[in-house]
């Protein structure tokens, strides 16, 4: 379905949903899909402000440069950082 859906695609959507038993009402799928599209915004504005604080911190200068070299290494100090933790969450 493309973002000019018809009127038609979407009554034809609702009733599809209604029929695979997945919503009661066009009520509660309409309820849910404006579940979803509120926290797609608040995702969404979450994610503006977390890229605004590290344009931010690179504007005052705060970062580090990375060669070929010490960007590779820092990945694999970061995978043997998240291997540590799922290994810990194995054992929990």
């Amino acid at each position: 379905m493309t973002t000019e859906a018809t009127a038609a695609e979407l009554e034809q959507l609702v009733r599809q949903e209604m029929a695979a038993g997945k919503y009661a009402s066009p009520d509660e799928m309409l309820l849910e899909a404006v579940r979803l599209l509120a926290e797609r915004n608040r995702r969404r504005d979450a994610l503006r402000q977390e890229v605004q604080i590290g344009r931010d911190q690179l504007d005052r200068g705060e970062y580090t440069d990375y060669d070929e070299h010490s960007l590779r290494q820092r990945f694999e100090q970061l995978k043997e950082r998240v291997q540590r933790r799922v290994e810990g969450k194995k054992d929990a």
